[in-house]
């Protein structure tokens, strides 16, 4: 039994006062010392609930949800943008560049490849894989020695040649970089060469552009054309230097020319004003028995041509012959006159009238000694010869005089001198006087 605020309880079979307050004790202390240490159950029991919740979240978020922000999660998200925008920028652009680069170099290559002389031996070879002799005939550097000007002969020479014959051409070695060689073959022999050089232009990127140099058959030996065709007669013709002369069609070079800068008459032989004309004289040989020569002035007039000897012709300055019968007596008798005044015949002042003033013809008066002429009675001319009057302009004209000067000494005896003027001769008024004079 026990009590309590005087009141008295019964105290349970078995139970002490001193049992009851510990086991009130122990209720009163017990929740606490679970909360400290819980036991093997709740914790258990703890974990199960823990990974119901973290499936629970895993779920939602598979269905939409979204999961709970972690701490510091915006900032990094935030990072990871700028990242992929950066990234794959960088990625666009790179894929620009490379677009830009291969279309820079697909026409750099295109623009090399295009510039190769291949292309321009391409062109020329097929001259002659499609036989087209005739266009050949104005390429080819020796269609002249082959052919003597005869196209017809030529394209017929190399149709036999080729006939029934396959022709290849492959490039050769050149010792020059500024040369490209090829060789064309018929069949197993060589039938030409040609050459390509550098044009002087450059394609649109730089690269030198190239061009047909020179075209050469080599079929046919000289021999075989000399028992064909005849040997060759060699002939020389003279022009003024602005003439072109073709021969049998075909033009002549300067590579033909064996004289140039030719006068008639020394330098400063005509009076200021005017110019003789300068010649070129050209040597070539044909087969021909007579080829057909054209001259032509820088106008495109044809000239006409005189023999100049055998197989020769002289186009230029030439003999007016109507003139000079015309003033035949009148050039002898000055000329005639001047050799009088070198033998004493005539005086200095008589001969000083028939000059023009300060001209060369005065000046070579004034200072010729006529010491050299023996003493002697009279002097008479014999075959008289006046020639190659030649008209300067209106004014002035140039001629040789050739005559026999014959000097009559006291003792009766003669002394012949065989003597040639070349004289320049111009009017003053209704007079003609000695400009200059050459004594040969």
């Amino acid at each position: 039994m026990s009590e309590t605020n005087g009141t008295r309880r019964a105290t349970p079979a078995g139970k002490t006062p001193a049992k009851a307050a510990a086991r009130r004790t122990a209720a009163r202390t017990a929740p606490r010392r679970a909360a400290k240490k819980p036991g093997a159950g709740a914790t258990a029991f703890r974990g199960i609930l823990d990974r119901a919740k973290r499936l629970t979240a895993k779920l939602a978020a598979g269905r939409g949800g979204a999961k709970a922000p972690k701490k510091g999660g915006k900032r990094r998200n935030l990072l990871q943008s700028r990242f992929y925008r950066v990234y794959f920028g960088l990625l666009a652009l790179a894929a620009v560049l490379i677009v830009i680069g291969t279309v820079w170099l697909n026409g750099v290559l295109r623009d090399y490849e295009s510039a190769q002389p291949i292309h321009v031996a391409d062109e020329v070879a097929k001259i002659f894989e499609e036989q087209d002799f005739d266009r050949l005939y104005a390429l080819d550097s020796s269609a002249q020695s082959i052919a003597g000007g005869d196209q017809s002969f030529y394209v017929e020479t190399m149709r036999d040649i080729t006939a029934g014959k396959e022709i290849a051409w492959s490039e050769a070695f050149s010792a020059s970089e500024d040369e490209r060689r090829y060789n064309v073959t018929v069949g197993s022999d060589r039938f030409a060469t040609f050459t390509l050089v550098p044009s002087g232009e450059t394609s649109p990127r730089g690269n030198r552009l190239w061009k047909l140099g020179t075209v050469d058959t080599n079929v046919v030996t000289q021999t075989e054309l000399d028992e064909t065709l005849g040997e060759r007669t060699a002939y020389r013709i003279t022009v003024p230097e602005n003439c072109t002369v073709t021969v049998d069609g075909a033009a002549l070079t300067a590579e033909d020319a064996v004289k140039t800068g030719i006068t008639l008459l020394p330098e400063d032989f005509l009076p200021s004003g005017i110019d003789p004309v300068k010649l070129t004289q050209y040597a070539f040989e044909s087969r021909s028995e007579r080829p057909v020569v054209e001259v032509k002035d820088a106008s495109g007039a044809v000239q006409a041509l005189r023999e100049d000897g055998e197989n020769a012709w002289i186009c230029g300055p030439e003999d007016n012959a109507e003139f000079r019968e015309k003033y035949a007596g009148g050039i002898a008798k000055l000329a005639q006159q001047m050799a009088k005044y070198t033998s004493g015949d005539v005086s200095q002042r008589e001969m000083l009238r028939s000059a023009v003033d300060d001209s060369p013809a005065y000046t070579l008066i004034k200072r010729f000694s006529n010491y050299w002429a023996p003493t002697h009675k009279y002097a008479e001319f014999k075959n008289v010869q006046v020639s190659d009057c030649i008209l300067w302009s209106d004014s002035c004209f140039t001629c040789h005089v050739t005559f026999d000067f014959i000097l009559r000494t006291r003792r009766g005896t003669e002394q012949t001198y065989a003597t040639a003027y070349t004289m320049c001769v111009v009017r003053r008024g209704s007079t003609a006087k000695l400009y200059n004079l050459q004594m040969n």
